[in-house]
């Protein structure tokens, strides 16, 4: 005889589903993370070459890396490695886009690293994306001043990262 007591209630397995069914509804799209965000629309060195402050405490760059103070340092290095290759490559090739191409890659590595991130270190990784994202881009890196610049910017993020007590 069938046990028509549990007919009407789901069972374990449904419950475990419509959870999961949930959580896909309850994000935010990845396009909701940039509606806030400014984008440069001039090159990097137009933008901060005159305003030294952004590399003192308390500034622009200070600001960034208490932002990501949950990332680990090998993370935040990997764009800096990135951005140091693409200055080698400015410095010595003819073609510049292949710098500039260089230097564009970092947002999808960046959005990829979001993607994989804990849910303790995910604000850390946005934040850094949103940098990014904000700094790199069509208008905003055209030569090789604008290279030297976020190479300088990403330097000064690492170095206040190590010196807020960031993750090793």
């Amino acid at each position: 005889m069938q046990n028509y007591h549990n007919a009407n209630r789901p069972n374990q397995r449904d419950n475990l589903q419509n959870n999961r069914n949930r959580q896909k509804f309850d994000k935010s799209k990845p396009g909701d993370l940039f509606k806030d965000v400014k984008q440069i629309d001039q090159p990097l060195m137009e933008e901060y070459g005159n305003r030294p402050e952004i590399f003192l405490e308390g500034g622009l760059l200070y600001e960034n890396a208490n932002k990501i103070i949950g990332l680990k340092t090998h993370q935040i290095r990997k764009v800096l490695q990135v951005t140091k290759e693409a200055l080698t490559l400015a410095h010595s090739s003819t073609d510049f886009s292949q710098a500039k191409k260089k230097l564009f890659v970092l947002l999808p590595m960046t959005a990829y690293n979001v993607g994989r991130a804990q849910k303790g270190e995910k604000t850390s990784y946005e934040s850094f994306l949103k940098f990014i994202y904000a700094n790199v881009n069509q208008h905003s890196i055209t030569t090789v001043d604008d290279i030297e610049m976020f190479d300088q910017m990403i330097t000064s993020i690492v170095a206040y990262h190590k010196f807020l007590g960031g993750k090793e």
